[in-house]
């Protein structure tokens, strides 16, 4: 039996074939190179890119989870005696189980036939923002939850003459996101009412004013509207300048009248149209005896509405009324 002189060549094995494919290796030209770098940079970036994408919806799902869950809690009608007996003075039965999560709690605002519902909280003057970027079970959470601003008061035996809410507008216009369809008229009309419901009692609200405003003084010609700083008013003038301000601002006209001892409510978010924008809803309670509806239909567009001058820098269409505002703010 003759032997085979020549010796077959040995593949090298298959994770090193695979490798040698897609990694600049011994022997490879300047172009393979090149084209093997060029496609590492864009497989890390593809798989950077998946990791957030993914990670965002991930993030976004466990969100709503958490909110859905804390809806469910708050519309239970099943009462704990237990927790009910935990409650404050003056607190309302069915909010014993929230402030068995949360003795934070203020109450819980809603917009029928929006994404709006949700529970609004207070923590104090030295930790005002807490629930900016924390759920109500005070874990983390980008979402938030709405929280009434630290300096108001509302107690059984005080109430500020208005209270300020603060909420996120996130990506698909959630938490606050869709209070900027209020400058749509017809959303308007189809959604007038707001319902938020303290601790003490349950309220409708009528919508006064919808405006765009700036927080960087460079967007206004050196000026803020600290719409934020009106808690309180030392007077009926100062209350009737505060409505003046706001009803010049706002995109609507919505014909609601606002009588000095009414209690305001101001909503307040964030809007993109430029950088460190803010879209703030400001409502009355409804009176007693109100018809909550009444003159809904007779609103119209503001067509003098007042804005920031980055409004008309970027938006020329625009033009500023001949009368401006004083955007000056009062102090408590």
């Amino acid at each position: 039996m003759s032997q085979q002189n020549d010796t077959a060549v040995k593949k090298p094995p298959l994770i090193v074939r695979f490798l040698k494919s897609w990694l600049p290796w011994k022997g490879d030209g300047f172009g393979e190179v090149i084209r093997k770098i060029i496609f590492l940079i864009a497989l890390i970036v593809f798989i950077g890119s998946a990791v957030y994408i993914g990670n965002y919806f991930l993030t976004r799902y466990e969100s709503e989870k958490k909110i859905n869950e804390i809806d469910t809690i708050y519309h239970d009608t099943n009462i704990d005696p237990d927790q009910v007996a935990n409650l404050p003075e003056g607190y309302g039965e069915r909010w014993a189980s929230l402030y068995s999560i949360n003795n934070n709690i203020k109450g819980w605002i809603s917009i029928d036939d929006t994404n709006i519902s949700f529970p609004v909280v207070q923590t104090s003057e030295e930790d005002p923002e807490h629930f900016l970027y924390r759920d109500f079970k005070d874990k983390y959470d980008t979402f938030g939850t709405p929280f009434l601003d630290a300096r108001a008061r509302l107690t059984l035996e005080e109430n500020s003459d208005n209270w300020v809410i603060y909420g996120h507008h996130m990506k698909g216009k959630k938490v606050f996101g869709q209070l900027t369809n209020y400058e749509d008229l017809d959303f308007y009309k189809s959604h007038p009412i707001i319902q938020f419901d303290s601790v003490y009692k349950d309220m409708k609200w009528k919508i006064v004013s919808v405006f765009v405003t700036n927080t960087n003084p460079n967007h206004d010609n050196g000026n803020v509207f600290n719409y934020h700083d009106y808690i309180n008013f030392e007077n009926e003038e100062a209350f009737n300048d505060y409505i003046e301000k706001v009803k010049q601002r706002s995109i609507l006209d919505t014909g609601v009248d606002v009588a000095y001892g009414d209690q305001l409510m101001t909503l307040s978010t964030c809007t993109y149209e430029f950088d460190d924008a803010r879209f703030v809803v400001v409502a009355r309670q409804v009176r007693d005896g109100e018809d909550p509806d009444a003159q809904v239909e007779n609103a119209v567009y503001n067509p003098n509405t007042l804005y920031p001058q980055i409004w008309y820098d970027k938006f020329p269409q625009y033009k500023k009324p001949a009368s401006e505002a004083d955007n000056s703010a009062v102090t408590e």
